[in-house]
């Protein structure tokens, strides 16, 4: 009997990425994201101008619509609000969904509060989460445009810019696209382009769980009802065991990472009275 066969160990990923690189559309595409640098950061700065906080990202929105079709991208709203693009007919698919998110936490309240320093960073609410996934979205689209072998096998690609992604949204953009949208069922992988960072790729998702905490009470005058329960107190209590109990857990268990946070409190009318609810969202 012979010696057994040894098994080829695959090639590192560098070099894969490597040699990927090399080949003549990813190449071409390349070549026009350093040729174009200047053209894609005029994008970021327009369309972060744009202000978009959440549920309020359609003004956003057009404008990637215009620009898409600039491109001379076959593009539409849908009925949640997302901006649906594709640089050819559509196939029947299964997709690859190349996604960045329209909305941001903070909005700019005029478009001087996004700036460009002397050394070409740019400045202000937004610009990187997520003005860099729109611009890098645009100038995806545009680098295939300019590989002509890409643009030709680029049927199954599809690009959206997704509304509802930050805080109360809960991700209703991308959930619509996947349960009620057009393409439902129909899209195999998702590349999501967010935030500046280009030292890693995140390729498993993070699980992400939201809940209201609510108290109430019969509510009553701060001196006459004092001793009265009080649905403040109860939810600041609540608060306190909570986040000492699950610190001392993950301690003492050595769990996977994990994290929380009680992000808004509201409740009561008035210093003088004591309040009939409060609420917090964690």
């Amino acid at each position: 009997m012979g010696s057994p066969a040894k098994l080829a160990r695959p090639a590192p990923v560098a070099t894969r990425v490597a040699e990927l690189a090399a080949t003549a559309g990813i190449r071409d595409c390349l070549q026009w994201f350093s040729r174009e640098k200047h053209w894609t950061n005029e994008q970021h700065l327009a369309l972060c101008r744009i202000p978009a906080p959440t549920f309020l990202e359609h003004k956003r929105a057009e404008w990637m619509v215009t620009q898409f079709r600039a491109l001379g991208c076959e593009t539409r709203i849908d009925p949640a609000g997302n901006v649906v693009s594709t640089l050819a007919p559509a196939a029947p698919g299964p997709f690859i969904a190349l996604t960045a998110h329209l909305d941001t936490v903070l909005a700019p309240r005029k478009p001087e509060e996004i700036a460009v320093d002397p050394d070409g960073t740019l400045r202000g609410p937004g610009v990187a989460d997520n003005g860099a996934g729109l611009a890098a979205l645009l100038a995806i689209a545009r680098g295939f445009r300019a590989a002509p072998c890409l643009e030709a096998a680029a049927g199954n690609l599809v690009f959206v810019a997704n509304v509802g992604e930050e805080g109360e949204g809960n991700l209703n953009g991308i959930r619509y696209l996947c349960s009620q949208g057009s393409l439902a069922g129909r899209i195999r992988t998702f590349i999501v382009l967010d935030g500046p960072a280009t030292d890693h790729i995140t390729w498993k998702a993070l699980a992400s769980r939201r809940f209201e905490l609510a108290f109430t009470g019969n509510g009553g005058h701060s001196w006459s009802d004092f001793g009265v329960g009080n649905p403040v107190h109860a939810l600041g209590r609540a608060i306190t065991l909570f986040t000492d109990a699950q610190h001392e857990l993950a301690v003492r268990n050595g769990r996977p990472r994990s994290a929380f946070n009680f992000g808004t409190i509201h409740g009561g009318a008035s210093i003088t009275s004591i309040p009939t609810e409060s609420r917090a969202k964690v």
